[in-house]
């Protein structure tokens, strides 16, 4: 099989929401990783200089593990398949000892996109999208809060009973979350907020912007909440509020300018003090990935236009701080992903990374709490599969 058959059946696969399932631990066990539940043939290739990494899964997805932490507690959730159908997966790890897998009893169809909230009541839920089997059931949002043990109580809920083409949430103060996602028609979507309370019951959904889409809801430093979305060919910025309504809208700057058959694979934004930066993944009509940025104040003052960086999946640091961390896949002689600190005026980055034997399909997770607390995740592509796998730092 060829390469771009490879590649094609990854993309397929992903789409499509099906995912490997967690393997078993009867298999070798490379050097210098502490390897549970393998099932490939062979052992997958070590990520040089990647002494802490853990292969969690072999899976049929290009989406890498989403990740959350709980004080010292790490909760990460991947898409997989058992004997039976496709599942959500789940594993703890507390203080230094990782639990066993588990699967979560969770009702799926063709789940992706997986996104873990922690709420200010420390209880972490599993969000996703996922269209039920009845055809023509829409694509929906649907939560569900896992437990130290993995109970899941009440289950699988959905948020939204209209189509949903994308999402994003954040913990509110008072035990709840804020969601805001983006529903109507593909080309004229809306962006809607919506909260689920303390106990996980979803109040109604309210139209705030129209012509929006990628929408980021995310917390500064100080705990103030801001929502980011592209309209209209430009980046746009409000203050979310604790009602969930939109003010001091401003248009910060343009967005990359497409061309025909080109298109936003991804968009996030980070935060660290008072600057907010913009990372924006596009797909070129030869299906090259080209990684975007910008920068300025959260008051909407000095940005950026957006510019090229000489990675891919160039993405931002999840966690709000005082300092800009990022992630990137080095195109070198060898890839690696290559943490880059923002000092003022440039990006800095050691010589080399965690390298990689192979480029990446879908953007890594990256979570910074400091240079002793790090977390990142991928998924490798390897053959018509992926390695699913974390790194802490060495």
């Amino acid at each position: 099989m060829c390469k771009r058959d490879v590649v094609i059946k990854l993309i397929c696969l992903f789409i499509l929401g099906a995912c490997g399932a967690p393997p078993s631990d009867a298999t070798p066990t490379p050097t210098l990783i502490n390897l549970m539940l393998i099932t490939p043939t062979s052992p997958p290739p070590t990520p040089y200089m990647a002494v802490n990494a853990r292969l969690l899964a072999n899976a049929e997805q290009a989406e890498a593990p989403a990740i959350a932490w709980v004080d010292d507690a790490l909760l990460v959730t991947w898409i997989g398949t058992d004997d039976l159908d496709v599942r959500h997966f789940g594993q703890w790890r507390f203080g230094d000892e990782w639990q066993p897998p588990q699967v979560l009893s969770l009702l799926t169809n063709r789940p992706y996109q997986q996104n873990l909230v922690v709420t200010s009541d420390k209880i972490i839920y599993l969000m996703w999208l996922d269209a039920l089997p009845n055809f023509p059931e829409p694509q929906r949002v649907w939560y569900a809060p896992i437990s130290e043990n993995y109970t899941i109580n009440p289950g699988a809920l959905s948020l939204t009973t209209q189509e949903a083409w994308d999402y994003t949430a954040i913990g509110a103060s008072n035990g709840g979350i804020w969601v805001v996602w983006q529903g109507g028609l593909r080309s004229e979507p809306t962006l809607y907020s919506q909260f689920i309370d303390s106990l996980g019951r979803p109040r109604f959904s309210n139209p705030i912007i129209e012509n929006a889409h990628q929408p980021t809801l995310i917390a500064d430093v100080k705990g103030l909440k801001w929502l980011f979305w592209l309209s209209d060919n430009q980046l746009w910025r409000g203050r979310f509020g604790d009602d969930g309504t939109l003010t001091d809208n401003l248009a910060l700057t343009d967005s990359v300018m497409l061309g025909r058959g080109e298109f936003i694979e991804d968009f996030r934004v980070g935060i660290a003090g008072d600057a907010a930066f913009a990372f924006w993944q596009v797909n070129r009509r030869d299906g090259q990935i080209i990684s975007y940025w910008a920068y300025g104040g959260l008051d909407g003052m000095n940005w950026t236009s957006p510019q090229p960086h000489n990675t891919t999946w160039f993405i931002p640091n999840q966690l709000s701080s005082t300092t800009m961390t990022a992630i990137g896949v080095a195109q070198s002689e060898t890839y690696d992903l290559r943490i880059y600190q923002w000092l003022g005026s440039y990006w800095w980055a050691e010589s080399t990374g965690v390298r990689i034997p192979s480029q990446l399909l879908r953007p890594p997770t990256w979570l910074y709490r400091g240079t002793d607390d790090l977390i990142l995740g991928w998924a490798q592509p390897r053959g018509e599969f992926a390695d699913l796998w974390l790194w802490m730092g060495e």
